[in-house]
């Protein structure tokens, strides 16, 4: 937490070693967590991924296998290795079909096929989670990525409805973040733009930017496009 992160990694390593701590299940699996964090703070994704696999190995406990399955999918894609990413996540719905994670797996899969610009199939992917998982927390991202998506196939007006009938209910959802509803409104905006919809695009920056008024950088932001678009 201080960013010592050699010397957490020093302690980490003596850990492992100690004869006491061999007996002790639990702090093994956490140690090996914090290892494998430690050796992703420094961009050494192929260590991490090696702590992360001894839980998969020497846990006896599913959540916790799938747990550092999944980390390890997240490495690849970290590191730009999606097709290895894709690769374990769909092993760890195969394994451990309806484990607790499988929404969260679920969109890890579209943004993996999104980074690859497969925009058909991460279109799929989004849609069947919010199908899948009508409740989690994480539809909400589910819907940003899905008018991504649109927009990036060309299918502008698809997107906007999407993204303007999710901030019309917004309000009624407490489990979505501001940032997110702000990087709505920024595609919302940018997707206006491409469909030369000029009157929406003024109308859009007024409504940011009075719902924002109190959020000085975010309003900042907004004046500066604003004023990339000549627009008062």
């Amino acid at each position: 937490n201080l960013g010592r992160i050699n010397d957490a990694m020093s302690y980490y390593r003596k850990l492992v070693k100690d004869k006491d701590f061999i007996e002790d299940r639990r702090l093994i699996e956490e140690t090996y967590y914090g290892l494998a964090w430690c050796y992703l703070k420094i961009n050494d994704y192929k260590k991490a991924i090696e702590e992360f696999r001894k839980l998969t190995i020497f846990s006896e406990e599913p959540i916790i296998k799938t747990s550092a399955q999944i980390n390890i999918g997240d490495v690849y894609q970290e590191s730009g290795q999606f097709q290895k990413a894709l690769g374990v996540y769909e092993k760890v719905l195969e394994e451990f079909p309806g484990n607790l994670y499988s929404d969260y797996i679920q969109l890890q899969i579209g943004l993996c096929l999104l980074k690859q610009e497969d925009l058909e199939a991460s279109l799929l992917a989004f849609e069947n989670l919010k199908r899948s998982f009508p409740q989690s927390k994480l539809r909400a991202e589910a819907v940003y990525y899905t008018a991504l998506s649109l927009a990036s196939l060309g299918n502008l007006k698809e997107s906007a409805i999407i993204l303007e009938d999710f901030i019309r209910g917004f309000p009624k959802d407490s489990l979505i973040k501001d940032s997110l509803i702000k990087k709505m409104y920024l595609l919302l905006i940018q997707v206006y733009i491409d469909a030369k919809d000029y009157s929406k695009v003024t109308r859009a920056f007024k409504e940011v930017g009075k719902r924002f008024a109190g959020d000085k950088d975010f309003s900042t932001r907004i004046q500066i496009q604003k004023g990339l678009f000549h627009l008062d």
